[in-house]
């Protein structure tokens, strides 16, 4: 991915490994993490798409009073999706 400034490719800045860890530890203690994270971050931060999707996922989750966990995010990202143990 590329996004041009003034007239050149320039990648803006971004480290995929931070938006993975700021996304496990909202997953990991969704209590107390994320409502830092609303406090200081927004969606637009997210430079992977999935990532950003997934962070969007988890604020509405939490705006609707709803389970934070990786079943619940699942399930709330591809809700037609059924899952099977065979």
């Amino acid at each position: 991915m590329s996004a041009k400034r003034n007239g050149q490719d320039r990648l803006p800045p971004h480290s995929l490994e931070s938006e993975r860890a700021v996304l496990g530890c909202i997953l990991l203690d969704p209590r107390s993490s994320l409502p830092v994270c609303q406090e200081r971050l927004t969606c637009e931060v997210f430079y992977d798409l999935r990532n950003r999707t997934i962070y969007e996922a988890l604020v509405q989750m939490s705006e609707r009073g709803m389970a934070i966990d990786v079943v619940t995010l699942f399930a709330n990202l591809y809700p037609n999706v059924l899952v099977s143990s065979t």
